[in-house]
């Protein structure tokens, strides 16, 4: 957006409220400065730029924005606690097991086919294989790759992808992460969640993934 605006794409930015397009005040008053040096106004159902007074608005709505966004995410991640300790499901899902969500009893129950997989993966391995070759021996006997077949249509129906072939980060993943079959702790009946939690940077439009373990 901004280097559309320095190239001279637009001379207003029009948003049904602020919050749609900041919910972070350091990006949003370094965003917004930019664009009035542009000469592009921002234009909300209640602000316009260019009127002298509604930029102090715009920046006491993003600073509630960016509030309200830190609140939404304490209450998440409290909720997630509560369902750990109370041994339920917290969001993800394990190569191998059926989520609680598409379960019919509400819990995560085991998938027998691909828990025969995954047993074979760890006896492969104990063999001496590498990811490479247990992959390539996977693809070789067509045996769906986690996450070939998911729920995502309206009508609830299983879709598969086209590009369902396994690889060897499936596999071995990142040990430092417990990422990867051979490095979930889930296959050994430990029930670890928030390993990764979402980093919003002022220097960068998107969020960054970071690893990390939660209690």
């Amino acid at each position: 957006m901004l280097a559309a605006a320095a190239r001279g794409e637009f001379d207003v930015l029009v948003a049904e409220d602020i919050s749609r397009l900041w919910r972070n005040m350091e990006m949003q008053t370094r965003d917004i400065n930019e664009l009035l040096e542009l000469r592009v106004s921002i234009v909300t159902q209640a602000e316009d730029t260019r009127r002298e007074n509604d930029l102090m608005m715009l920046n006491l709505k993003g600073s509630m924005n960016e509030n309200n966004r830190k609140e939404i995410g304490r209450r998440v991640r409290n909720k997630l606690e509560l369902l750990a300790k109370n041994g339920r499901p917290a969001g993800g899902r394990a190569y191998g097991y059926t989520p609680a969500s598409q379960s019919g009893t509400g819990q995560i129950e085991v998938n027998g086919p691909q828990a025969n997989v995954v047993r074979q993966i760890f006896e492969w391995r104990a063999a001496g294989w590498s990811g490479k070759r247990i992959a390539q021996e996977l693809n070789a006997q067509q045996i769906p790759a986690p996450g070939a077949v998911w729920r995502r249509n309206p009508s609830g129906r299983s879709q598969k992808r086209t590009d369902g072939d396994w690889v060897r980060t499936a596999i071995v993943g990142d040990v430092r992460r417990g990422i990867g079959i051979l490095n979930n702790p889930v296959y050994k009946g430990d029930v670890v969640w928030g390993r990764s939690r979402w980093i919003r940077s002022p220097r960068q439009c998107d969020s960054q993934v970071r690893g990390g373990r939660g209690p």
